[in-house]
């Protein structure tokens, strides 16, 4: 097989999985492409990134429709909070272990508070700093 062929017959893979992919969840195929150009690396899916080995797990795997979003939402929710590992979609669809909702939304508050006391802390180091400057 030559090489021309060879391009012709991934990308066309490529795009059949993504096809696929986009027919089963009911997304808008004028709102979904290859990112770069650059079919079985990343697409732009509706909005959502996704990356060719979860197209593909997603399809292979025949997993239940609604588990995509559940953990697409879910990995931005742990990035967000700086998790260090995430889980990828084959090992979510295997139920790996992973943080309740619950516990995900006390994470959040947490985060939130640690913020406000970040901002706490800067407040009161830039007035003791003025007041310094002012002293001297």
């Amino acid at each position: 097989m030559d090489e021309e062929t060879l391009k012709e017959n991934y990308k066309k893979a490529c795009d059949d999985y993504l096809n696929a992919f986009i027919s089963k969840h009911e997304f808008d195929k004028n709102d979904s492409r290859w990112i770069a150009d650059r079919p079985g690396e990343i697409a732009d899916v509706f909005g959502y990134c996704v990356d060719m080995q979860t197209i593909v797990d997603d399809i292979d795997m025949d997993a239940p429709e609604d588990e995509f979003l559940k953990w697409y939402e879910y990995t931005v929710d742990m990035k967000l909070l700086g998790a260090e590992t995430i889980p990828n979609f084959r090992s979510w669809v295997r139920n790996c272990p992973r943080h309740s909702p619950m516990k995900i939304e006390e994470l959040k508050r947490h985060q939130k508070d640690i913020e406000k006391l970040k901002e706490e802390l800067i407040n009161s180091i830039n007035s003791i700093n003025s007041i310094n400057e002012i002293n001297f």
